[in-house]
């Protein structure tokens, strides 16, 4: 911002942009060049800044309006600013007052459990509070945390059994005996065998399944964990194994407890050959049978595959 001043005493501003230019003194008429002083005073700098920005209008007629007469005593701009440094002093005291006062109690929210989950704290020897998560733990019960952490409840093997876990088992699950056969059909009607090794750490139940239209199951058998059992008279025919596996079998359910999962092998084929061989006294029958053996755990080398599936499928 330029400022003019004009012999009469008469005070003008001018923008960069009009050096050059000249304008006409509204009081002694006289043409006043506009031209940047040799040294601004910062006061004359000040108090360009608080003075209205010349319209367009009258930038393009050439002649600049007379700025309003300053008041002959100023205040100091800082003044202004006084209002707003208190206020913020203010804020900044009420702030560091509330960080330094003694917090609240804290008071648990009310627990969203209904009347059973909290009877079984009261039994576990909690008081009645928040309760995160129904999750057993391992061990004896906690005692009660007085601090703000919520308390973890120990709950009873009867309300809460997620999947049947492990750790859950009992220490003498139910075994069937080796080759019992829980289901009634039992077809034995061939000369055949088939030998299944449970090699694995948990019970089975074995359905011989025969693949026709539609398939039947000829046979079941429980074999325990790390047990082999042999079927005999097996029929001739295409075949497939679905076996249950698990631990602790209930025998109302006619299923396992826990560890519950079902898996059904690959096809495999039992075959009967019979002929007759020429004796003195007539004919001899001969018969050859396969002689089938099965793992159900995996053996390196191995040339028999089996699958995942549901119980809908085992059952099928």
């Amino acid at each position: 911002m330029i400022t003019i001043e004009c012999e009469c005493g008469e005070k003008y501003f001018a923008d960069e942009q009009h050096i050059g230019g000249r304008i006409q003194c509204k009081k002694c008429h006289r043409l006043l060049p506009i031209q940047r002083s040799a040294s601004p005073s910062n006061a004359d700098f000040l108090d360009g800044l608080t003075e209205s920005v010349i319209g367009a209008k009258e930038h393009s007629s050439g002649t600049i309006p007379p700025a309003a007469n300053p008041p002959s005593s100023r205040v100091p701009r800082f003044v202004a600013l006084i209002p707003l440094v208190i206020l913020l002093l203010v804020l900044l005291f009420f702030n560091l007052s509330r960080r330094e006062s003694p917090r609240e109690a804290f008071t648990p929210p009310k627990s969203t459990l209904g009347a059973p989950e909290q009877d079984s704290v009261r039994r576990a020897g909690h008081a009645p509070g928040p309760v995160e998560h129904q999750i057993p733990l391992s061990g004896s019960p906690r005692s009660l945390n007085t601090s703000s952490k919520p308390v973890r409840a120990k709950t009873s093997r009867k309300e809460f059994r997620p999947h049947n876990p492990a750790n859950d088992e009992p220490e003498n699950p139910n075994v069937l005996p080796l080759g019992a056969a829980p289901f009634d059909y039992d077809v034995r009607e061939g000369n055949s065998t088939l030998t299944v090794d449970n090699g694995t750490t948990a019970d089975a139940l074995v359905r011989v399944i025969r693949v026709s239209y539609p398939t039947e199951s000829i046979r079941n058998f429980f074999i325990p964990a790390n047990e082999k059992y042999t079927a005999e008279q097996i029929p001739a025919g295409s075949y497939m194994l679905r076996v249950a596996f698990g631990k602790d079998w209930n025998s109302d359910t006619r299923k396992f407890n826990y560890r519950q999962s079902f898996s059904e092998t690959d096809k495999f084929v039992v075959t009967e050959t019979t002929w007759n061989e020429p004796d003195p006294e007539g004919y001899i029958k001969h018969t050859e049978a396969s002689q089938m053996s099965i793992t159900l755990h995996k053996v390196p080398f191995g040339n028999f595959e089996s699958h995942q599936i549901t119980e809908e499928d085992f059952w099928r």
